[in-house]
């Protein structure tokens, strides 16, 4: 019974993963690639589903959005 249940876990797994999708926006360009530690530095973001975001996650806590404005294509 314990191998059945463990055989149908990863059809669940897959059953469930396209409804995590539905947030995923890619980007296609990151410009510039980088900065300098305490400075302010403007970022060009290039890429699908941008013009209504409402918040960018960033993986160091000490990087922070001040502001961002949507330009047409």
């Amino acid at each position: 019974m314990k191998f059945r249940i463990l055989s149908l876990l990863p059809l669940i797994v897959m059953a469930l993963a396209p409804a995590s999708w539905g947030r995923y926006t890619p980007l296609f360009h990151l410009d510039p690639p980088g900065g300098q530690r305490g400075t302010v530095v403007e970022v060009t973001l290039s890429g699908e589903r941008l013009s209504d975001f409402a918040e960018v996650m960033f993986y160091d806590h000490d990087i922070e959005l001040a502001g961002h404005k949507v330009l047409d294509d």
